[in-house]
């Protein structure tokens, strides 16, 4: 989903070309909470069933 931001305060250079914009905090966390899952699923190299791991920590007597 794409959020559009209402009246934006955008950071200018001396010409009046935008630089950056100012993000409201709770935008920010928002945004970067979606970045770190979506990092999450890019990187996820495979889940094992929870009783297979169980089985693994005791083979290895971590359990």
């Amino acid at each position: 989903m794409i959020e559009t931001i209402e009246n934006p305060t955008y950071i200018t250079d001396k010409s009046g070309n935008r630089k950056g914009v100012i993000l409201d905090y709770d935008y920010f966390e928002d945004l970067e909470d979606s970045l770190e899952l979506l990092k999450a699923e890019r990187d996820a190299s495979g889940f094992i069933k929870y009783n297979d791991f169980v089985k693994k920590l005791k083979q290895e007597n971590r359990i």
